[in-house]
């Protein structure tokens, strides 16, 4: 495992790989700060790290856009497909660890408004 120097996201302290109860990831080295990034089992980080409101952002974007393959819609090479083809990015390039929030508002919108029968609540 070999350790990436990353800056925090939140307060722009070096971060150090560790593992804790979510398995391993980077912890902002600074007390009291909660920046954190996950990592691959190598210590490869896993997309861009990004502010706690962005994690958010990337989490209920994930959450939305995984209905559209775990659900048995299409499989989830077909689902990234669609994604990169409805974003308008390269192939091979969607991964919801590296949007901003505004791309992951994006993909949210993006999967209702094309698959409003998946969520009924939010379509429009």
């Amino acid at each position: 495992m070999s350790e990436h120097e990353l800056k925090c996201p939140e307060c722009g302290d070096p971060m150090a790989l560790r593992r804790d109860h979510f398995g391993i990831r980077y912890l902002c080295r600074r007390a009291g700060c909660l920046g954190s990034h996950g990592a691959h089992p190598d210590g490869k980080p896993v997309g861009v790290p990004a502010r706690a409101s962005v994690r958010r952002a990337r989490s209920n974007a994930h959450e939305t856009f995984d209905r559209l393959w775990k659900g048995g819609r299409m499989t989830r090479s077909q689902a990234y497909a669609w994604m990169e083809s409805e974003l308008g990015l390269e192939p091979g390039s969607g991964h919801v660890s590296m949007f901003d929030a505004a791309a992951c508002r994006r993909l949210e919108d993006a999967c209702v408004r094309s698959f409003p029968e998946l969520f009924p609540l939010r379509a429009t």
